[in-house]
């Protein structure tokens, strides 16, 4: 059985449930770096951020190989985790950002299309792994659907909960998005919110074709809150 050091605190379930969607988050801003025409060099740190969140630039390339135990200091895991989430968000806005500067009119469709595929593979992959025996299954109704993706990165978890349900019914869904990226309280992000949102949009497409490729989304970027559509072809 492993020993913490006396001054490090216990993580909850809740933390590793947090961790776990931080990873997956990371695998999305992983995945669109390999789409730079000229990539960064490996110290790269999003400007403005504060020391105390910069340092944990170091964490993310080997992120999904580490145990958030390896990660706890003298702080509460929840500080942790708040500084890594923060880093993540703001490498994930700053990648977009370094991609649309290096976009050009010859080589930004291409781009474009790589991305959006990237976004849909790894919500097919998450899907498949954490909900297997949905992916069996194969449902027919969308709201058991809608609660497989209350386990996922976009799902708000665990500040609040993501979606607004506007309308829950065996063949049509509509929700406001409560945790998209216009909604992350994180000022990094605001110029990229846009491109973000539309391309979380394709994650959260593949999560949903996985459970049932018969299904249509409609996403929709508007004020208060962005919106999706969901219903059968």
């Amino acid at each position: 059985m492993r020993e913490n050091s006396w001054h490090l605190r216990t993580p909850t379930t809740e933390h590793f449930q947090w961790y776990r969607n931080l990873i997956d988050l990371n695998e999305l801003t992983l995945e669109w770096q390999e789409e730079l025409p000229h990539p960064l060099p490996s110290s790269f740190i999003p400007p403005g951020l504060s020391p105390e969140v910069s340092e944990n630039r170091w964490m993310l390339d080997s992120l999904s190989q580490t145990p958030l135990e390896s990660f706890l200091d003298d702080t509460s895991p929840q500080d942790v985790l708040y500084r890594l989430e923060r880093m993540i968000w703001a490498m994930q806005a700053s990648i977009v950002q370094q991609i649309e500067i290096q976009m050009t009119p010859k080589n930004g469709t291409k781009i474009d299309d790589a991305m959006n595929q990237r976004a849909w593979k790894l919500g097919k992959i998450c899907a498949k792994t954490r909900w297997e025996n949905l992916v069996v299954k194969k449902s027919h109704d969308l709201r058991d659907i809608l609660f497989a993706l209350h386990d996922s990165p976009f799902a708000g978890y665990p500040h609040r909960d993501g979606f607004l349900i506007r309308r829950a019914l065996a063949q049509e869904v509509q929700i406001e998005l409560k945790s998209c990226p216009h909604h992350i309280p994180y000022p990094e992000i605001k110029t990229s919110a846009d491109r973000l949102c539309r391309l979380h949009s394709y994650w959260i497409t593949g999560f949903a074709h996985t459970l049932n490729p018969n299904i249509h989304i409609e996403h929709i970027i508007q004020s208060p809150r962005c919106v999706q559509r969901w219903f059968f072809k």
